[in-house]
């Protein structure tokens, strides 16, 4: 019995969404000229190649799509969106990693940001026109640069967008740093895994001063991540 179409079409977006998060920019599909290429084209790929004769007499054909994984773009935050952020921050999920001691210098930054007194800077991500994420950035040493990240927006929790978002967010704004740093809690177990989907690594620990608990240093290399473009097979 054959699947439905949507049913395929389902999968296919699944398997792309995948593809994406673990950043991807190509999928790549093959079939027979018998089966499935008007399935691939109508969604979205194109043929770029064909071995004539290759079983019987039927040809095998290679289908190719560019993965819309970048529908981001990041601003440095603005003085009219303090409102926003301030409500973000608030957030129980948000709360619960930034609090205390390291959410009155994050607020008490956010104020030198928009002063012009700061050598951090503020950012929002952008998902195609909405505001969903708040990141903060400084520089760390000659050739490197500190990185918080927060998804803000509760409709974009465990959608899959913070790891492309996040490599999205360094190639188009740091593509020049030697390296990121990083310092999550050591019990925030899914931004750990977040970080390492992205690219970085655990190169140490330590006990946080504004918040005295353990946290992980982990580091990226942005050559690492420039030279990582990947392209899956079907």
């Amino acid at each position: 019995m054959m699947r439905p179409e949507k049913k395929d079409t389902e999968l296919l977006e699944a398997a792309e969404k995948e593809a994406v998060g673990n950043g991807c920019i190509f999928s790549l599909v093959d079939t027979w000229d018998f089966q499935a290429e008007e399935f691939y084209l109508k969604n979205g790929y194109e043929r770029m190649g064909e071995i004539k004769n290759y079983w019987h007499g039927h040809s095998k054909l290679f289908l190719r799509k560019k993965l819309n994984s970048s529908h981001f773009h990041f601003l440095p935050a603005k003085s009219s969106q303090i409102s926003l952020i301030h409500g973000w921050l608030q957030q129980g999920h948000i709360k619960e990693w930034i609090h205390g001691t390291g959410l009155q210098n994050t607020l008490k930054g956010l104020d030198k940001f928009f002063r012009g007194e700061s050598t951090a800077t503020d950012w929002i991500g952008y998902h195609k026109d909405t505001p969903f994420a708040f990141l903060i950035t400084s520089p760390e040493g000659p050739d490197g640069i500190t990185l918080d990240v927060f998804i803000c927006d509760l409709n974009y929790l465990g959608k899959g967008f913070a790891v492309p978002m996040i490599r999205e967010f360094l190639t188009s704004q740091f593509p020049n740093v030697k390296k990121v740093l990083i310092d999550p809690e050591a019990t925030n177990t899914r931004a750990i895994h977040v970080y390492q989907k992205a690219g970085f690594k655990i190169i140490g620990g330590f006990i946080a001063s504004w918040h005295p608990v353990p946290h992980y240093q982990m580091e990226l290399y942005m050559k690492d991540l420039l030279n990582s473009k990947k392209v899956i097979g079907g």
